[in-house]
């Protein structure tokens, strides 16, 4: 603990942050960081100094300052702290100990994202999902999704496939349009709890955690389209997916 102490104290500095981002771009000098930063090189050498005492940073014989390792895998976990800081009110009122450990220590990929914090918003991101689809549709919820499941499903392309995520106790039942339409594009995987909200397609996703008391929670979450929030989501979705038992409608 002294050592992870020592290791944030070296990161309470907005200067030594703001040196750390942009060596992470390019290697650079003293000088170079100076003008960057609009400081004085006796403040940047000061700087720097602490962070190359910290093993974040080194001087490489051509002068110039570079992330050391442990500075690029420290710079990749900021991420996290910043959407928890950004965020801190939702995570307050949410269980994030129903995530598997990876996953909470890869929360920084859901750092470039938009909230949704009313239920017809999240029902019109769903119809959304399955509207603009084109390769695939992925839902993880504790009951059967609401209308853009039941509805007419001919805006599917004959590629699309539809994979659910459902608790053992749901009812079959709700998917059988979903089946008539889709046949073996349409696949429902079977788990014994599920409190987490997740709805996405190749081009977007949201993902909501469950309140403090154990329930999904369909009226906040979070929305977003990057290349590392839609990994994240896909991830955690297959992650579950290959722990549950599949059942076909």
């Amino acid at each position: 603990m002294h050592k992870a102490a020592a290791l944030l104290f070296e990161l309470g500095s907005e200067g030594r942050l703001r040196i750390l981002s942009s060596l992470n771009d390019q290697s650079m000098k003293l000088s170079q960081l100076a003008k960057r930063h609009s400081s004085t090189i006796q403040e940047v050498s000061r700087q720097c100094k602490r962070l190359e005492e910290g093993g974040l940073i080194e001087r490489r014989q051509d002068g110039k300052f570079a992330l050391t390792p442990v500075g690029n895998v420290t710079l990749s976990l900021l991420p996290s702290f910043s959407l928890l800081r950004d965020e801190s009110e939702y995570f307050s009122t949410h269980d994030m100990s129903s995530l598997p450990i990876a996953f909470v220590e890869r929360m920084g990929e859901l750092v470039e994202h938009r909230r949704l914090d009313h239920i017809d918003d999240v029902l019109q991101f769903q119809h959304d999902v399955v509207k603009e689809s084109e390769r695939f549709v992925w839902f993880m919820s504790d009951q059967p999704v609401g209308h853009s499941l039941r509805a007419d499903h001919s805006h599917f392309s004959h590629d699309t496939t539809l994979r659910v995520i459902l608790p053992s106790r749901v009812d079959m039942a709700a998917f059988k349009s979903a089946k008539i339409a889709m046949g073996s594009r349409f696949e429902v995987g079977l788990l014994g709890n599920v409190n987490l909200v997740i709805a996405m397609n190749e081009k977007t996703a949201a993902f909501g955690l469950p309140t403090l008391d154990g329930r999904p929670d369909y009226s906040r979450g979070f929305v977003g389209d990057t290349q590392g929030f839609l990994g994240w989501c896909q991830d955690l979705f297959s992650y579950y997916w290959e722990r549950s038992v599949k059942r076909y409608a």
